[in-house]
């Protein structure tokens, strides 16, 4: 059972590397923008829920900002806390994807 579950994974990820790359993603921005919640999701969530360093989750959603395919908002509750949330052309290329995925 172990083998196919990651023969599985491994063709999955394999599937979503090959179309993130058409719009000029790697897997891990890919996965991030997979992993925000509508309600919005914090950064060290984002590296808990992908087994990331917070550094690497820092760069890339800066890279993907920079792309203004996501933004930050600082919580109104909790000042340190600061959510990342999907803009419009980041949810388009993620529904594109789980598309192509199809």
């Amino acid at each position: 059972m172990f083998e196919e579950i990651l023969h599985l994974n491994t063709n999955f990820t394999s599937l979503i590397r090959k179309i993130a790359k058409n719009y000029r993603l790697t897997l891990p921005q890919t996965l991030i923008l997979f992993n925000i919640s509508i309600r919005g999701t914090s950064m060290s969530m984002l590296a808990n829920l992908l087994g990331l360093d917070p550094s690497t989750v820092t760069r890339n959603i800066e890279k993907l900002e920079n792309r203004q395919l996501l933004y930050r908002e600082r919580s109104t509750d909790d000042t340190r806390m600061i959510y990342i949330y999907k803009s419009i052309e980041g949810k388009r290329i993620i529904e594109n994807i789980e598309t192509e995925i199809e």
